[in-house]
């Protein structure tokens, strides 16, 4: 019963997106938030949370509890990705030229990694690879970011030192959001 409310409740979410609350505000706030509530399951698991947060991110007008889901959309599947320990690093930085200003939120893990298969599938509603998935927090994930008008990208590597999988969210800041 738990499991098909969820369900549900992901598929309103995904079919019937509700209207934005903007509101300028620091994104870190929000990261070290989701990040609180995932401590005791990382430390359980002897993942290491490394944060490198740009000091100079000016904030960002989104909808902070949308941002809160796709944070802890994307930081559950990390840890979910790194049973047997590892590292989840999240960073932020600015992006600033002529033509743009960006926020950009990067999460990092260094689990099992997605193969390319899986990578080009990752988006699409009801997709899943887990045994008790909907295939829907990364489809409505990448939907509130494109609702934003940012966007949602993964990269990832299967074998080597190096494995694992990034998730980068792009947002953009509007030139009166300096502050």
């Amino acid at each position: 019963v738990e499991r098909l409310d969820k369900i549900t409740t992901q598929l309103i979410s995904y079919g019937r997106p509700r209207e934005l609350k903007l509101e300028a505000r620091d994104v870190r706030r929000n990261l070290n938030q989701v990040l609180r509530l995932a401590t005791s399951k990382c430390l359980a698991q002897r993942i290491k949370i490394v944060r490198r947060f740009d000091r100079r991110l000016p904030k960002v007008t989104c909808d902070h509890d949308l941002m809160d889901q796709v944070f802890t959309n994307l930081v559950t599947n990390a840890v979910e990705a790194m049973p047997k320990g590892g590292v989840l690093t999240i960073e932020t930085r600015f992006d600033a030229d002529e033509i743009r200003n960006q926020a950009i939120v990067v999460i990092s893990d260094t689990g099992h990694g997605i193969p390319p298969k899986v990578q080009a599938q990752l988006f699409k509603p009801f997709f899943t690879t887990k045994r008790n998935g909907t295939g829907l927090g990364l489809a409505i994930s990448h939907r509130i970011i494109d609702h934003h008008q940012g966007s949602l990208t993964c990269t990832s590597k299967t074998r080597g030192l190096r494995r694992g999988t990034t998730f980068t969210i792009r947002l953009p800041i509007k030139p009166s959001n300096k502050s």
